[in-house]
């Protein structure tokens, strides 16, 4: 039951959103975590037999560690070892045993959504460890686990994000639904009308880039980075709008970070909430800044190498979480050795300011090849094509990458313009009726223009 299709539709608007509203608040929990089960028992009924085991687990690792008073280290301990190595098992072991001559272990098929479920585990126990009162009940902590509209793809939710929200009565009020219905539909037109228009062009070269001469490989990258983004960042808005529909509030993944001026603002602008979990439960854990340079550079390095490792079991997914590493260091470094008044006066210059964004989102797209190629040879086949390759002569851009162009153009409109925000700004003061249309105008975009995939790219992950 994908968020794009019709089963998803009739499922959430025609049962789920009604049952939400219309019985009494005493049963709101139990409408919710019924749906959640439903929505997840619809990709196929063994993927729920490891999310339960793992939720009756980590809630009484949980348990345990809020009514003991001693062994609560081994308990943590006990538990993450656990949760992360059945993560492991399913997602690495192939991956890792392919490292070792002579050993083969068969790849296991990845349960759907467990990156994400696994991560909120580990944050319940150690929060709990932490003196966080966690949740009072299974069947609580059931729904804060499975709660669908981020189960599969995020945004990473923390326990008190959403517990302390599911506790409340909330009554109905319009106005939240219409804004939680124009992000719904911001993120289906970011999905089904421009990256999936993007895929067409950005999938075709990097399958066969050998086929494609530098313009093209290069329009292919840039295509890609349209694509991740507005399938991503549409998944998000379809699970926040979903969720505030329902009352209840999904922390932001995305701020516009295609116009970040330094990568360390794009990672505080790009999943900002996997963003968030590195940093608190890898990175502080690691030591932090709190040691020499060298071993915040170290800890930078190794929190973003295994960042990119949590994106799958595949070398390119290392190199680019490395590559991110090696950039969040060499800019720390730039910065601590930049603070003086003079530079300060420079960064606020706008040339300075123009530079500082094409050259991050450049070094970004650089990395985007690695993430999307699936060896490093053919990455590294891209770039050499890009920058040695020569245009083939009398070549004319294709019909593909002439309407690749406008659906380009159209994701910098909403990035420069801010439309998602501005638009829920111009929800708040506009009549019902002109609401109405808005929404109706975004469907007919929906209808006109939408090219449906069944999947979202972190679906793999």
């Amino acid at each position: 039951m994908a968020f794009t299709g019709y089963a998803f539709v009739l499922f959430f608007f025609g049962i789920v959103l009604p049952a939400r509203w219309l019985l009494p608040s005493r049963a709101t929990s139990t409408v919710l975590l019924v749906a959640s089960v439903v929505f997840y028992l619809s990709w196929g009924w063994k993927l729920s037999i490891l999310l339960a085991a793992l939720t009756l687990f980590t809630y009484g690792a949980g348990h345990l560690l809020r009514t003991r008073k001693t062994g609560r280290k081994a308990i943590l301990a006990g538990s993450i070892v656990v949760i992360l190595g059945t993560l492991a098992t399913f997602k690495y072991a192939a991956f890792f045993a392919s490292f070792v001559p002579g050993l083969h272990v068969a790849q296991l098929p990845l349960p759907l959504g467990i990156s994400f479920y696994v991560f909120e585990m580990v944050s319940y126990v150690v929060d709990v460890y932490r003196s966080d009162p966690g949740a009072r009940s299974l069947p609580e902590f059931a729904l804060y686990v499975s709660y669908f509209p981020h189960l599969i793809a995020g945004p990473i939710v923390r326990a008190s994000e959403l517990l302390p929200q599911l506790r409340e009565e909330k009554k109905f009020d319009s106005a939240r639904v219409s804004e939680g219905m124009f992000i719904m539909l911001t993120g289906f037109v970011k999905k089904m009308v421009i990256a999936d228009n993007l895929a067409i062009f950005a999938d075709a070269v990097f399958k066969k880039p050998e086929s494609y001469n530098s313009i093209e490989l290069a329009a292919g990258v840039i295509a890609y980075t349209g694509q991740i983004f507005c399938d991503f960042s549409g998944y998000t808005d379809i699970a926040r709008g979903g969720s505030q529909m329902l009352g209840f509030d999904l922390p932001e993944n995305f701020d516009y970070p295609y116009l970040s001026r330094s990568i360390t603002e794009f990672w505080r602008r790009w999943h900002m909430t996997l963003s968030r979990w590195l940093r608190d439960y890898l990175y502080i854990p690691l030591g932090g800044n709190r040691g020499s340079e060298l071993a915040t550079y170290r800890n930078l390095f190794i929190t973003m190498t295994l960042g990119g490792l949590w994106h799958g079991a595949r070398v390119t997914f290392v190199i680019w979480g490395a590559y991110h590493g090696v950039l969040l260091a060499l800019h720390k470094l730039f910065s601590g050795a930049t603070r003086t008044e003079g530079w300060k006066r420079t960064r606020e210059h706008v040339a300075y300011q123009a530079f500082a964004l094409v050259g991050t989102l450049l070094l970004v797209m650089v990395g985007w090849v690695f993430f999307r190629a699936q060896t490093w040879g053919d990455a590294i086949a891209i770039f050499k094509r890009i920058y040695v390759a020569r245009p083939i002569p009398g070549w004319k851009p294709s019909a593909v990458l002439d309407t690749t162009t406008w659906y380009l153009a159209a994701l910098v409109a909403l990035h420069v313009a801010g439309a998602s925000k501005l638009g829920l700004r111009t929800q708040r003061v506009l009549p019902a009726a002109a609401r109405g249309i808005m929404w109706a105008g975004m469907v007919l975009v929906l209808y006109w223009f939408a090219t449906t995939s069944p999947t979202f790219i972190y679906f793999y992950f």
